[in-house]
């Protein structure tokens, strides 16, 4: 059996600079870890993106954050169905106990 060495990922190089590029929010993870989420254009399309940063030191100091592989990138068009998934997820959350329910 042949082992083939992983090839990492490299994305095309684009041909002009971002038009934009947004960062929406910075959630608190974990002790050493954030996730962040923003809006890009990258090669033409519009992205949302979503991704883990990481600070190897544990003390969460964000100007040391490095991103990790952990990296979710859609289409922008997709964020409604991404919202209505993650709404779904909060209800079947409230309805199995895992967060209280809303006092509205």
């Amino acid at each position: 059996m042949t082992v083939t060495p992983l090839q990492r990922h490299s994305a095309p190089q684009m041909g002009r600079q971002a038009r934009y590029k947004h960062q929406i929010a910075s959630l608190r993870k974990n002790s050493c870890e954030r996730l962040t989420v923003s809006i890009e254009e990258y090669n033409g399309t519009d992205l949302l993106n979503l991704a883990v940063k990481r600070d190897s030191t544990a003390k969460h100091r964000i100007g040391s954050m490095k991103q990790t592989a952990r990296f979710v990138s859609i289409q922008v068009h997709q964020l409604p169905a991404l919202i209505e998934a993650l709404k779904n997820a909060e209800a079947k959350a409230r309805e199995i106990g895992l967060l209280e329910n809303r006092k509205d």
